[in-house]
C-alpha cells in the first residue's frame, strides 16, 4: 500500500501495552518522517502538542490516534478518502473502532483533521479540568463555528 504523503500521523501514548504494535502498524502506511509519538499529560496538553506538531509538519491532514487503537491500512485509507471528499470547511473525520471487549463498533481514539484549521482549534481546547473529553469539546466548538465533522 502506498504511504499517506499528505498526512502527519501522531500516535498518542500514555503507557498502553499496545503502543509499539500500534506504531508498527502505522509505520506501514506513514510517509517517511511523517509518524510521531506524543506522550504528554494531562490530555489537554497532549492534544495541544499533537495539534502543534501537525501544524509544524505542514501536511494537509493530521491523524491523531490513540496507542490502544490497532489500525488496518484499509480503515485508514478509507478515512483519508472520506476526508478528501469533505467540503472545504470540513474539519474532522472519525472512524469507528471494533471494541473487542464489548463486541461492538464505536467511535474512539482516532481523528483525522484538516491541518489548516488546527491553529483555530488550538484556541478552543478547554482549560484542563473543565471538560472530561477535551478533544470532543474542541470538535464541538469547531462545529459551532460552522466547521463540519463526520463519523464513519
Amino acid at each position: 500500500m502506498k504511504p499517506l504523503y499528505k498526512t502527519t500521523i501522531i500516535l498518542r501514548e500514555c503507557g498502553e501495552r499496545t503502543a509499539d504494535a500500534a506504531y508498527n502498524l502505522l509505520s506501514g502506511i506513514a510517509a517517511q518522517g511523517a509518524l510521531y509519538r506524543v506522550n504528554t499529560a494531562p490530555f489537554s496538553s497532549c492534544l495541544a502538542e499533537s495539534f502543534k506538531l501537525g501544524i509544524d509538519q505542514g501536511r494537509e491532514w493530521t491523524l491523531c490516534i490513540d496507542a490502544d487503537v490497532l489500525v488496518t491500512p484499509g480503515g485508514i485509507y478509507e478515512l483519508q478518502t472520506t476526508a478528501e471528499l469533505l467540503p472545504e470547511h470540513g474539519f474532522e473525520v472519525q472512524g469507528l473502532i471494533q471494541d473487542r471487549f464489548f463486541g461492538i463498533r464505536r467511535p474512539a481514539g482516532n481523528h483525522l483533521y484538516r491541518t489548516c484549521y488546527l491553529e483555530r482549534a488550538l484556541e478552543l481546547i478547554p482549560v484542563e479540568g473543565s471538560s472530561l473529553r477535551p478533544e470532543s469539546s474542541t470538535i464541538e466548538r469547531m462545529c459551532e463555528l460552522g466547521f463540519v465533522d463526520v463519523q464513519l
